[in-house]
């Protein structure tokens, strides 16, 4: 085998570990991004149902406001 092509198979070997070892770091990275992206989706429904449920009460008191208002 010509020394040229050992030589490219190494250098191919060396960049696919480098490129494995430098990955390891992101990959825990991603897992924290992923549960915060899950947690904020989370809240973000308990937020969305909170302020329903704030909406539909305050319609509600509106409207029994309303209607003391007009029995009066």
């Amino acid at each position: 085998m010509p020394a040229l092509l050992r030589e490219m198979q190494a250098g191919c070997q060396l960049q696919r570990v480098n490129a494995n070892f430098e990955a390891e770091p992101f990959d825990g990275l991603h897992a924290e991004l992923l549960a915060k992206g899950e947690l904020c989706q989370r809240l973000k429904c308990q937020i969305t149902v909170a302020t329903r449920m704030i909406r539909t009460q305050s319609r509600r008191l509106s409207e029994t406001r309303c209607a003391a208002a007009g029995a009066n």
